[in-house]
């Protein structure tokens, strides 16, 4: 892969596992996912995302000042074709214009009607999604699904946990992202789905307060 020597890791993860990944939303959480999926040595990825760069993203996702203005995924794809990745991009938001087979699916977005129509995607592709991977976060905290769309139980489970959008938490101004947060979140997604494809194995489920510490005496 160019660059990078994954020597280190392979042990942990062999790139030679990785699938095509489709990231909807590269924001806070997206941004961190998509470099750490292309350091791990996944090539074959696809990102939506309608948003341009503002300064209040820069303190908590992966772009920089000079991204400034720019769409979020021509800066992101900017980023990774250093690391020797073309990330295939599209600058519109996701509502239906592609159904996609053969790849793990990751919704990063962060209003219920995308996250909503890109589930209803999944389910018709069910045979062909292996993996299917949602964000939330309210501050710093943060839920991390991973469902097995052909698994009746992870379907039911994760569709207890849509509801509307004036359900949700709303973001108070100031409590609203943390880049230990995204990249946390960020995390969990990417070993959920290097260890699937690797031996099948992911956690539904992963609530955390990024910002409580257990102290050990």
């Amino acid at each position: 892969m160019g660059a990078l020597n994954h020597s280190h890791q392979v042990r942990i993860f062999d790139p030679a596992n990785a699938r095509k990944t489709v990231v909807f939303g590269v924001g806070a959480v997206g941004s961190w996912l998509v470099e750490f999926l292309v350091r791990m040595g996944v090539k074959d990825i696809e990102v939506w995302d309608d948003d341009f760069v503002a300064s209040d993203n820069l303190p908590y996702s992966r772009y920089l000042p000079k991204h400034l203005q720019m769409y979020k995924v021509d800066a992101l794809r900017q980023i990774l074709a250093e690391l020797g990745v073309e990330l295939a991009v599209h600058r519109e938001r996701y509502v239906g214009q592609v159904e996609y087979r053969n790849v793990s699916v990751v919704s990063c977005v962060d209003d219920m009607i995308p996250r909503n129509t890109i589930w209803d995607m999944v389910k018709r592709q069910r045979i062909s999604i292996d993996l299917f991977c949602d964000t939330r976060m309210a501050g710093a905290y943060v839920e991390a699904f991973a469902i097995a769309p052909c698994d009746p139980k992870d379907v039911r489970r994760y569709e207890a946990m849509l509801f509307p959008n004036e359900e949700a938490i709303l973001q108070a101004c100031g409590n609203h992202n943390i880049a230990y947060a995204a990249s946390r979140a960020a995390g969990i997604v990417a070993a959920n789905l290097t260890q699937f494809w690797s031996h099948g194995t992911k956690e539904w489920l992963r609530r955390e307060r990024c910002d409580t510490l257990k102290v050990v005496p």
